[in-house]
């Protein structure tokens, strides 16, 4: 809890005499409601990179991260419903709180978090340790080696991919747009 001193000016009640002010008043906090801020979303991280996400919190004692690497043919129900993907009894579950020493229940911390390399992962962060999809901030991590550009002209979009290690073109790629 975090203690605040209030002061207090001239008081004057209803009949309009001036009462003597009071001294310095303490009053306790519980703090913030808990609240976690990350960025959201799909996030490409480059192949054989360790996965880093930062975010940011405040009152965290009761805090969940909670992690589910995607298996194979579950790709579309993660990208979809990333916060009930990873609410699921297969994810990884630790203390958020530990990832952000700084924060407390009146002020905000920043943390990292740090994941080895790996395909594809949901992170869900709940700020109240609620596993309920809706209580979840969540963000889909991958790794590729693939960079997609494209340049819109007036004969159309041409779209090429490249391999960011070889920094050459990849032949044979199927690209759609819809």
């Amino acid at each position: 809890a975090q203690v605040y001193e209030v002061r207090v000016g001239t008081l004057v009640p209803e009949a309009g005499e001036r009462v003597t002010s009071p001294g310095p008043l303490a009053i306790r906090s519980q703090g913030h409601p808990p609240q976690v801020r990350l960025a959201s979303g799909m996030h490409a991280f480059e192949r054989g990179a360790v996965f880093s996400l930062p975010f940011a919190g405040i009152h965290l004692e009761r805090a969940q991260l909670r992690v589910r690497e995607i298996e194979a043919g579950e790709e579309a129900a993660a990208a979809l419903h990333p916060a009930v993907y990873v609410a699921s009894a297969n994810a990884r579950i630790s203390p958020l709180g530990a990832l952000a020493p700084g924060a407390r229940p009146n002020r905000w911390g920043r943390g990292e978090i740090a994941l080895e390399p790996g395909r594809l992962a949901v992170v869900g962060l709940s700020a109240t340790g609620s596993s309920e999809p809706e209580m979840s901030t969540t963000a889909l991590l991958q790794q590729s080696d693939l960079g997609v550009s494209a340049v819109v002209t007036e004969e159309g979009i041409l779209v090429w991919v490249t391999s960011i290690a070889r920094a050459e073109p990849v032949e044979g790629v199927h690209v759609s747009a819809r």
